[in-house]
């Protein structure tokens, strides 16, 4: 199939390509989580739009939750009714632990579920990888 890339040119695009070039984007990610300085950046293919604002990326700093902000996401989950066995097991902990890690702006949970999925899955597997990376 032929389509024409942002510069307008174009190119013949072969699907299977596509899906193994996202696979490795997605492998891509999951390294940069765990060899970087404990700093995640995602950047957007397209702006993510959240309360009137757009963002190219979003910038995660794992290291900057301390462990009160930790027990805080457990207390909150068992309010819910949403016990945490396992925090890097746990999706929604993970996601919680996301937000709070945002330092690209303070943004909840509640926009990271809104995203893509494929977005919401690089956070998520992001913060697993820190929690599982070796020290």
């Amino acid at each position: 199939m032929r389509i024409k890339n942002s510069d307008g040119v174009q190119k013949e695009v072969d699907f299977a390509d596509e899906a193994m070039t996202s696979a490795a984007e997605d492998a891509e990610v999951e390294r940069q989580a765990a060899d970087a300085e404990d700093i995640f950046v995602l950047k957007f293919k397209t702006p993510f739009e959240w309360q009137g604002k757009a963002y190219g990326e979003l910038r995660f700093d794992w290291e900057s939750v301390d462990g009160s902000k930790c027990l805080a996401i457990e207390k909150e989950m068992n309010k819910m009714g949403d016990p945490v066995i396992l925090e890097e097991y746990n999706g929604l902990y993970l996601i919680k632990f996301a937000a709070m890690a945002c330092s690209t702006e303070k943004i909840g949970s509640d926009a990271i579920e809104s995203m893509r999925s494929k977005d919401f899955k690089r956070i998520k597997g992001a913060a697993r990888s820190f929690f599982l990376k070796p020290e």
